[in-house]
């Protein structure tokens, strides 16, 4: 199978908190999208397993929609499991802060206690 070149990437322009303001919320909210397209794309690919399997479609593209909808799972299953372990290391950051009793501004800077 040859790899398809060239192949348009769309060019998604910086987050408009890239730089001194980008924080810990932002990247929470930029993982929740990525991880969303990629729940897209798994759903898509379920709907056209059941498509092929209702053609009788052959075993060339059905394996190749299962190998894909496993990635899809593999990357969302990463994707949350690499979320959830780096808010928690970030949460101890916050906890910290407070235990210590100042830098509220620190915290809020960075909105560490801002995770709904």
């Amino acid at each position: 199978m040859s790899t398809p070149t060239n192949l348009p990437v769309p060019s998604s322009p910086s987050s408009p908190s890239a730089g001194a303001g980008y924080t810990h919320r932002t990247w929470l909210d930029e993982m929740a999208e990525v991880l969303m397209t990629v729940a897209t794309i798994y759903k898509g690919l379920e709907v056209m397993d059941a498509t092929l399997h209702e053609v009788k479609a052959g075993r060339t593209q059905l394996n190749l929609v299962d190998e894909s909808r496993a990635t899809a799972l593999e990357l969302m299953t990463r994707g949350v499991r690499f979320t959830e372990d780096t808010d928690a290391r970030y949460m101890q950051v916050f906890e910290a802060i407070q235990q210590a009793g100042g830098q509220q501004e620190v915290a809020q800077d960075k909105r560490y206690h801002d995770r709904d």
